[in-house]
């Protein structure tokens, strides 16, 4: 899938909240918080390149955006969180 379009708009709409989050829920300092967001960008790109291509009104695509922002963030935190 391409990166361009709604992926990219995705990271601009939700990382901010993503980054909050990080301090506000898991307790990180907003510095840890920072290096976590720079570091699941590429992530995040990088697992949106390996999506095959979906139908323009496909109504799972944005739900598998959503899965590889949220997976791209805990892949780039130093230690997982706990269930």
């Amino acid at each position: 899938m391409k990166y361009a379009g709604m992926p990219m708009g995705m990271w601009v709409l939700f990382s901010g909240s993503f980054q909050k989050q990080l301090t506000a829920v898991l307790g990180y300092d907003a510095a840890t918080a920072r290096t976590i967001t720079k570091k699941a960008k590429p992530q995040y790109r990088q697992i949106i390149r390996r999506l095959p291509e979906f139908e323009k009104a496909d109504r799972f695509k944005m739900n598998i955006v959503n899965c590889a922002m949220l997976g791209a963030f805990i892949l780039s935190m130093p230690q997982r969180p706990e269930v």
